[in-house]
């Protein structure tokens, strides 16, 4: 899936000027100056991969992981899924780069990619947020691959990825907002995360209780050395608001919802909703160092829900 090499790169009105070979062990005509103008169907850039790599890992669950990539003149989103009840999304807007470039504006680019290679190529020159990574991301055609262009502070040499694109698959639409939203909270990452790590996680499942009566909003789950709950009171500091007109208790594989906590530790604020079918949404603010919000979501099935009646949208 990947082609590295090393050149000097620039983004120049939305077309790449690939401009001279620098790479170890390449020939004369290869090191020799060169310009090739390629048009280009996207372009952008972000000063530091870091910020990228960490919001993306929060969406990251397993080895081998694709996702699908939906580009559009507001931004970039990810879009991950397993066996069709558990969907996570991040959506990287366009405020967050440096430079966004698209050729024209009402296009949509949908494509798939290894999403797992993706997070690692970002990684590649290691996580220490001090020495700052660059990267552009260059899309030139439907079919294409994905062009990662990274650059190390401090060091003038370039390295680039060809990351290989797949069609895409379609994304599941789990009809969240076409049904009543009954109750919804939000409420500080860092308590929903304590409330997490005090349950049974050898449980096979875990209850939800958002109720506008007592428990309000509870954690449950039952496992062989028995029940463990966390309720939170409607006057909880936790809660930023708290809107719940209706009584819900609903199931859910505690092994769907493990996915959702690894945002917990990058968030500030989280919003938990559930509709009327009982499907479950969480929606996790990040805040990256330059203070733009980004915004993580996943959506899971109740136990009781199967997959009938959910359609891929295109």
């Amino acid at each position: 899936f990947l082609q590295f090499n090393k050149t000097q790169h620039t983004i120049m009105s939305g077309r790449l000027e690939l401009m001279e070979g620098i790479g170890e062990g390449s020939n004369s005509s290869s090191a020799s100056s060169q310009e090739e103008d390629i048009p280009l169907e996207f372009a952008c850039r972000l000063e530091k991969s870091h910020v990228m790599a960490n919001i993306l890992s929060c969406i990251a669950f397993k080895k081998d992981q694709y996702a699908t990539v939906t580009i559009n003149k507001a931004g970039i989103k990810f879009t991950v899924e397993e066996s069709k009840v558990l969907q996570a999304n991040t959506f990287l807007q366009k405020e967050l780069f440096e430079a966004y470039n698209l050729s024209n504006e009402e296009d949509i680019h949908r494509f798939g990619i290894p999403f797992s290679i993706l997070i690692d190529c970002l990684n590649i020159f290691g996580t220490n947020s001090s020495k700052p990574v660059s990267v552009q991301m260059i899309y030139k055609r439907s079919g294409a691959p994905l062009f990662l262009i990274l650059k190390e502070s401090g060091v003038d040499c370039y390295t680039d990825i060809a990351l290989r694109t797949l069609e895409s698959e379609g994304i599941t639409d789990f009809e969240f907002r076409s049904c009543p939203i009954y109750n919804k909270v939000i409420m500080q990452s860092s308590s929903l995360k304590e409330a997490f790590n005090e349950l049974d996680f050898n449980s096979p499942y875990i209850g939800i209780i958002l109720s506008p009566d007592f428990p309000y909003f509870r954690l449950e789950t039952v496992g062989i050395l028995g029940s463990c709950q966390v309720d939170f009171p409607k006057n909880s500091e936790a809660f930023e608001s708290f809107e719940c007109t209706q009584t819900q208790t609903n199931n859910y594989k505690l092994n769907l919802l493990q996915p959702t906590l690894k945002s917990l530790n990058y968030a500030s604020k989280t919003q938990v909703r559930m509709n009327q079918r009982g499907v479950l949404s969480f929606q996790h603010l990040i805040k990256t160092d330059d203070n733009h919000n980004c915004f993580v979501d996943f959506f899971i099935l109740s136990s009781d829900l199967d997959d009938d009646g959910y359609s891929d949208e295109e």
